[in-house]
This record gives structure tokens, sequence and C-alpha cells, in this order.
């Protein structure tokens, strides 16, 4: 009677299991999802980087008008309103760049977080596949 080891061949895996291949495919269509929602928050960042860009030029625009007008002489009461303004124009666009880059960086800790879950997943998909 020959031993249940030496029946099987040598170098040969055994097959999954019906468990572990439910678990393949579950890690599959997660990392499928996975990569949809990656692709939406590179979108996001990419967006984000074009607003921060395009926040900061106006930005400098504003700063520079109100240099300009903070040391243009004779000083006047329309002057002066302007140079309010401009300063409350300025720190608003500072306040909404700094929104910006936060929430960029919440989408760059998003985009790590999915890549974290996707390499998880396809080391589940690799010892499914083996044992």
């Amino acid at each position: 009677m020959a031993d249940s080891m030496t029946e099987k061949k040598i170098g040969t895996r055994p097959s999954m299991t019906e468990e572990s291949k439910k678990e393949y495919r579950r890690a599959g269509r997660r990392i499928a999802m996975n990569k949809i929602n990656k692709e939406h928050v590179m979108v996001t960042v990419g967006l984000l980087d074009r607003e921060i860009h395009e926040t900061t030029r106006y930005l400098m625009q504003q700063e520079q008008e109100r240099a300009a007008a903070l040391f243009a002489r004779p000083r006047t009461a329309r002057l002066d309103e302007d140079v309010a303004r401009l300063t409350e124009d300025v720190d608003c666009l500072r306040e909404c760049l700094k929104a910006l880059e936060y929430s960029k960086a919440v989408s760059l800790s998003q985009m790590h977080e999915l890549d974290v879950k996707m390499d998880g997943d396809r080391r589940l998909m690799e010892i499914s596949r083996i044992g």
C-alpha cells in the first residue's frame, strides 16, 4: 500500500480549495474596484493641482496690486478702500490655497491607502493560489 505522500506527483501544487477560490475571486473584485477608485482619486489630484496653480497665480497678481496700492502716493480714501479690498482678497485666497493643499494631501493619503489595500489583496491572491 503506497503512502499518500508518494502517490502525489512531485512538483505539483494541490488544487485550490473552494474557500480559497472564493477568497481569490473576492480579492480580484476588490482590486478591480480599488483600481477604479484610485483612478478617480488621481483625477481629483490633477484637478486640485490645476486649481492650486491657478489660485497661486491669481494670489500673486492680487499681492502685486495690493503692494502697488500700498505704496501709491498721494493717499486718498479711494486708494485706502482699494488696499482694504485687496488685503481681504489676498487673505481669502491664502485660505483657499491652504484648503486646496489640504484636500490634495487627503487625496494623496487616500491613494496610498488604496495602494496598500491592493498590495494586500495581491498577496492574498498569491497565497490562495499556492495553497
